[in-house]
């Protein structure tokens, strides 16, 4: 966080005091250590991927995408959902090339080299799922977005005739994954309806309206005054909710 905003602000006492808030601000960061520890690889790449990309004094050249697509594509092996950084990310390169001008024979070669470095990022995820799965394009938790986007109900199966009927209890212990039962399709936007407002509420409950409020007045000064500020970080916020 310091040597990031330090390339943001060009200012060490800003970024300090920036990493003084994120500190004193019941922010609960450290959670992610008490969780799975591929959390914190994951969210290291991903916001190392983004470093990469930022003004550094130099215009923005193709073995920086590499460097950045590479780190990225790494994040999303270690964890799939983690492709949304690809979305600041591509905001943040689209930004420099319009503030540097950049001529499209140069864009045409980033795109190139920042495209090889998120394959090559992500050729472990693939290389597991074609052996787990026999498909390199289909995760083992696959189930979990087949079901993403509205259709159409699928019809209910047949049970079929037992002359014999049997009752089974699952261990005790044993709740899917979750306590709710929500896996095996439960990735779907017909949900958000009735997820969202939880996930509000559990938001206001941790931060409180007055630092709630505090970060959208950040977001919305970031998007006149920080451009930059604004794509690495509320495109990504808002997706991940």
């Amino acid at each position: 966080l310091l040597l990031f905003q330090r390339r943001l602000f060009r200012s060490r006492w800003r970024a300090t005091v920036g990493v003084a808030l994120t500190i004193l601000c019941p922010s609960y960061l450290h959670l992610w250590g008490t969780t799975l520890v591929r959390y914190l690889s994951t969210h290291l790449m991903g916001l190392t991927g983004l470093f990469l990309l930022l003004p550094a004094g130099r215009r923005l050249g193709p073995g920086r995408l590499l460097a950045a697509g590479l780190t990225l594509g790494y994040a999303g092996s270690i964890r799939p959902d983690s492709v949304i950084y690809t979305v600041p990310a591509l905001l943040i390169v689209t930004l420099r090339w319009r503030r540097e001008r950049a001529a499209w024979p140069g864009i045409w070669r980033g795109l190139g080299a920042g495209a090889l470095g998120l394959l090559l990022g992500l050729g472990p995820f693939f290389a597991y799922n074609w052996v787990a799965t026999g498909n390199p394009l289909r995760p083992t938790q696959g189930m979990e977005i087949q079901n993403f986007f509205p259709s159409a109900a699928p019809a209910a199966p047949q049970a079929a005739a037992d002359p014999e009927p049997h009752v089974g209890y699952p261990p005790g212990a044993w709740h899917g994954g979750v306590i709710q039962a929500v896996q095996g399709g439960g990735l779907s936007l017909r949900n958000l309806p009735r997820v969202l407002p939880g996930n509000m509420q559990l938001l206001r409950s941790a931060y409180g309206d007055l630092l709630l409020g505090v970060a959208l007045w950040g977001a919305l000064v970031a998007l006149v005054r920080r451009r930059i500020l604004f794509v690495a970080t509320v495109p990504y916020a808002v997706l991940a909710l």
